[in-house]
């Protein structure tokens, strides 16, 4: 169980004397219960403003709320209820039912099914739509090779009916009436593939391609390479992606009278790594446009308690000159420990803007932990730039772990 009251003031950089304050409190709820192979698990988040209102006062979301089954019979595995679904192309959050079917002798052969209603978008369960109209299903088949190799192809198909409304519309005499409108409820239809290769000299390829059925094309595809020689590690990775528009909406209309845009991304990197576990980093990536390209390039070390690095863009992206330090220190293990972040940044965007900006970032938390299985976290968050002269956040956090067997 997690409790967090969130705060902020904003100090607005046009308007004199506008300053406004917030408080907001978070309960985070997990539970599981577990017994033999069968288990329940919850996931809850409740939420209430407390000075100043910036939504409905109190409210709720559940996010997990579902009955496992694992490894029934030596070769299922079972959910039912509200999940989020991991299935290769087809991901999302549902009100239904989840099957793995496991066979070979290393349990190598998997295929999953899924399916069920949408969730509502604000996670109760009483807003439901009609089901003919807003579903999920999909299914994978995924295969885990001795030699390196996993590979998975994977379908997933969703329904979704937008609320019927009324728009002006010319009838055949020129007169102009007001037509109700009504959509079908075609969202998602889309298949993937992706896999992955560990070469015996550690060396690993990946990649994946997804096709969206209704749009008729490939909207993402994937490959990357990495290989390592000593102390250093040299990775290349190519990436396709067009918009990805789902059927029937606005952006989808327009789409048959203008054609989608896509982008390329090329992207090299270099790590070498220091007895003392400092690793230092470049990279370089040019994004591809129809017409144009932006560059970015970063470089710096970083280590697990602390870290240097600079980012940069040019192009058609804008100009971007930034830094970025991070510091993490236990003053006592297992107890005390705090964490600072430094960032500063210097830009311009591209053609729309020739005057250089300058923002300033600070981020201070702590970590107080007095029993292992209390702890209480504190963030302080503060933000200058063009738009906002000061705005600053703190966040104060209680939480609780309990774990028994009943």
């Amino acid at each position: 169980m997690s409790a967090y009251f969130y705060s902020w003031e904003r100090t607005d950089s046009v308007a004199a004397n506008s300053e406004t304050s917030y408080l907001k409190g978070y309960q985070n709820l997990s539970l599981e219960v577990a017994k033999d192979k069968w288990s329940l698990n919850t996931s809850l988040l409740t939420q209430e403003d407390m000075v100043a209102s910036t939504g409905d006062g109190f409210d709720y979301s559940f996010y997990n709320l579902y009955v496992k089954g694992s490894n029934l019979w030596k070769v299922l595995d079972m959910k039912i209820g509200r999940q989020y679904v991991y299935a290769g192309v087809g991901n999302g959050m549902v009100d239904g039912l989840y099957l793995k079917y496991k066979g070979g002798m290393n349990k190598q052969y998997q295929l999953s099914v899924f399916g069920g209603a949408l969730t509502p978008g604000n996670y109760d369960f009483q807003s439901y739509s009609d089901f003919n109209n807003n579903f999920i299903f999909g299914s994978a088949f995924n295969y885990y090779g001795d030699q390196g190799l996993t590979a998975s192809l994977s379908y997933f198909l969703q329904r979704k009916q937008y609320a019927p409304y009324t728009a002006p519309r010319i009838n055949t005499s020129y007169i102009t009436i007001d037509e109700e409108i009504v959509t079908d409820s075609k969202y998602k239809q889309l298949i993937g593939l992706n896999f992955s290769y560990t070469g015996k000299q550690k060396y690993t390829l990946f990649g994946k391609a997804y096709y969206d059925l209704y749009i008729d094309k490939f909207y993402q595809t994937e490959l990357n390479f990495s290989y390592p020689y000593k102390n250093f590690r040299i990775s290349a990775d190519y990436t396709y992606r067009t918009a990805q528009l789902t059927y029937n909406t606005t952006f989808w209309t327009m789409a048959q009278y203008w054609p989608l845009s896509h982008y390329q991304e090329i992207e090299g990197s270099v790590d070498y790594y220091l007895k003392n576990g400092i690793n230092l980093f470049a990279t370089i990536s040019d994004v591809i446009y129809i017409d144009d390209n932006g560059l970015k390039y970063q470089a710096g070390f970083k280590k697990a308690d602390y870290g240097l690095y600079y980012v940069g863009y040019s192009g058609y992206s804008g100009v971007s000159n930034g830094f970025t330090g991070y510091v993490y220190h236990t003053f006592i293990p297992s107890e005390l420990s705090a964490n600072l972040t430094l960032n500063y940044s210097n830009y311009y965007i591209g053609n729309y803007s020739v005057t250089h900006e300058n923002q300033f970032s600070c981020l201070l938390g702590l970590t107080y932990r007095p029993i292992t299985t209390l702890s209480i976290d504190a963030q302080g968050q503060f933000i200058t730039n063009e738009i906002y002269s000061i705005d600053s956040r703190f966040l104060i956090g209680l939480n609780y772990r309990l774990f028994s067997k009943f």
